[in-house]
């Protein structure tokens, strides 16, 4: 009997209870669009909280003066050009100007906020690259921590995976304002919170994804960056509104516990239970999707969840993605990918001279371009397929870069530069939303979860750099970082050419099919618009290591 559902698919099911019903539209709205407002808020909550407002030194005497700011500042601070000195004063006790370090404190701008953790731990001057070298800790660290929460997901589950990230997110994000002073203490934390936040994203993701049909994962990942970018709109609005860093980071601690009040309706993801050798479990799933969605579960649907667990590639884990030598290959080749786009970003983000110097334009600028880049990338993505829009977005941003240093040359005005920085972000979101999707496409169940985290980890270990880079661009030379980013896109555009193309393309479940995932795909073949089953139906590979 379960002979005759040796070439039956998962989404064959998904098709009969209903691959876009009421229950994917709840997980959809609940988890998805939730989960990623949230911990979007989560993760750049900590990137407002350590900026560095314009500061000078604090010269006492000023009331007994009863002279204003600009005036006493005239007096006691020696000028940079045209700008007051950060980090000199005048020594009063010298008649010849002596300029000496700040030994009375520094004074902050509130025009922007009223207090920061940089301003309240004085990470300024001698200690000016505490606030980098903590982006670049938490950057790094959280690399370690991510791949544990990830390789939870394919261990023990997404849901799993999905209450324990989003629960430590949420505690380490709100205790950050009680440990600031206690400097490792505060990148330990940032660490955990940043390395739970993006895998509890990406399994409320990846349960949308393996439980919908195949027309809808575009739209699942398109929710999902979406909500993304409006959590980034909402903590700069927030960070705006309340101008104080401990308020802000609080609130986005209690508002990402939101999710965690509906979690009985979160299912695991029956993919996964298949994929375990658990069909029986994952029938009761399927059971409660179809009476949600108004449908039958056809009889047979047992026989065939069994003969899919049968077919299933035993003990998959990290070790496969290497012995595999497709599967590293796209492995590797998303990594890079990631990685250059999460670089590039976070390097403008934190280079103050592309956008003028103001704190919040550099969020603002990238928050207003979230939505029409992910627009775009979705609808190029299915109307010319992942690959091709892929590469001509990402192309597009290297050569922009390279513009953008012969204009800095020829002594541009600044608009030029600022117009181009947006720009290259555009296209980066752009090129991020296309990589989650082609990674939650190409790799196999088992190590779907396990292959992100190790893009993750990567990307971040890459970033690491990023602060030091855009101190490079903001104090010695803005060529300079124009270049690198130019290089960088330029390599990770080809390496995106390498990819195979995964429009209408059944997930895999198997290392078979892993292996032999886009293996009849021409190089210069654009999308798979005709094609909507996967390409392991006659091409298997006898040994699964090949």
């Amino acid at each position: 009997m379960e002979e005759t559902f040796q070439n039956v698919k998962f989404e064959d099911i998904i098709d009969q209870i209903g691959g876009n019903g009421k229950f994917q539209q709840q997980h959809n709205i609940i988890f998805i669009c939730l989960s990623s407002i949230f911990m979007a808020m989560v993760i750049y909550s900590k990137m407002l909280a350590i900026t560095i407002p314009d500061h000078w030194c604090y010269v006492p005497g000023r009331e007994e003066a009863n002279v204003s700011t600009d005036i006493w500042k005239n007096m006691t601070i020696p000028r940079n050009g045209e700008t007051y000195s950060k980090c000199l004063m005048y020594n009063d006790s010298d008649e010849n100007n002596e300029t000496i370090p700040c030994i009375y404190g520094w004074e902050y701008d509130d025009t922007w906020f009223s207090l920061t953790a940089a301003s309240q731990e004085n990470w300024v001057c001698d200690k000016a690259i505490y606030a980098h070298t903590s982006l670049s800790l938490t950057l790094l660290f959280s690399t370690v921590i991510g791949i544990a929460f990830f390789y939870i997901g394919d261990r023990f589950g997404r849901r799993k995976q999905y209450i324990f990230s989003t629960s430590l997110a949420s505690i380490c994000r709100g205790v950050l304002p009680f440990i600031v002073s206690v400097y490792p203490l505060f990148i330990a934390a940032s660490a955990v919170a940043a390395g739970a936040a993006m895998p509890a994203t990406e399994s409320a993701l990846a349960i949308g994804i393996e439980l919908c049909g195949v027309k809808h994962r575009s739209a699942n990942n398109f929710r999902s960056c979406l909500c993304f970018a409006f959590g980034f709109i909402t903590i700069i609005l927030l960070a705006w509104l309340l101008r104080n860093w401990i308020y802000f980071i609080l609130i986005t601690a209690v508002l990402s516990c939101i999710p965690l009040l509906f979690v009985r309706y979160l299912p695991e993801s029956p993919r996964w239970l298949v994929a375990k050798g658990y069909p029986e479990d994952a029938l009761k799933v399927l059971q409660k999707v179809a009476s949600a969605n108004g449908t039958a579960l056809p009889n047979d649907t047992h026989t065939k969840l069994k003969c899919l667990s049968d077919q299933r590639t035993e003990k998959m884990g990290l070790k496969t993605l290497f012995v595999n030598r497709v599967l590293f290959k796209n492995t590797l080749l998303l990594i890079w990918d990631r990685s250059a786009a999460v670089f590039t970003m976070l390097t403008l983000l934190l280079s103050d001279k592309t956008f003028g110097g103001n704190p919040f334009v550099p969020f603002i600028g990238q928050a207003s371009l979230h939505i029409p880049a992910i627009s775009l990338s979705h609808y190029v993505g299915n109307k010319f397929g992942r690959r091709c829009s892929h590469l001509f977005i990402v192309l597009t941003a290297a050569i922009v870069s390279f513009l953008t240093v012969c204009s800095i040359t020829v002594s541009s005005p600044q608009w030029v530069i600022t117009t181009s920085s947006l720009f290259i972000q555009f296209c980066n979101q752009a090129s991020l939303s296309l990589t989650n999707l082609q990674s939650m496409e190409i790799h196999p169940t088992c190590v779907r979860q396990t292959s992100v985290a190790m893009e993750y980890m990567l990307s971040n270990a890459i970033s690491c750099v990023a602060p030091y880079v855009a101190y490079v661009g903001t104090e010695i030379e803005l060529r300079y970082m124009f270049g690198i980013l130019g290089t960088t896109m330029l390599f990770a555009s080809l390496s995106i050419s390498f990819l195979p193309e995964s429009l209408n393309q059944k997930l895999p479940e198997t290392i078979e099919d892993a292996t032999a995932y886009g293996q009849r795909q021409k190089y210069w073949r654009l999308s798979q618009k005709k094609h909507c089953e996967i390409e392991t139906a006659n091409l298997r590979s006898p040994d699964p290591a090949s």
